[in-house]
């Protein structure tokens, strides 16, 4: 998940690792906040997606997946 969100930084995430994708629905109109937690004594940090900001719309979110997935 996080190699097609272009996040990755080639460094094993531990076994507990966690993403999490938040949905949002604001006026008819779809947001996504992603957020990681690597471990227990620390709380989750929101993620950026690469030339995006912390909340973006679905569509974009998706379009990221689309090019994150190609071969």
């Amino acid at each position: 998940v996080l190699n097609a969100m272009q996040v990755f930084n080639a460094i094993q995430p531990p076994y507990t690792a966690t993403v999490m994708i938040e949905l949002y629905n604001t006026s008819g109109e779809f947001h996504v906040q992603v957020w990681y937690r690597n471990d227990t004594l620390t709380e989750p940090y929101q993620l950026t997606l690469p030339g995006q900001i912390m909340t973006f719309y679905i569509q974009l979110y998706l379009q990221t997946f689309k090019v994150g997935f190609q071969l």
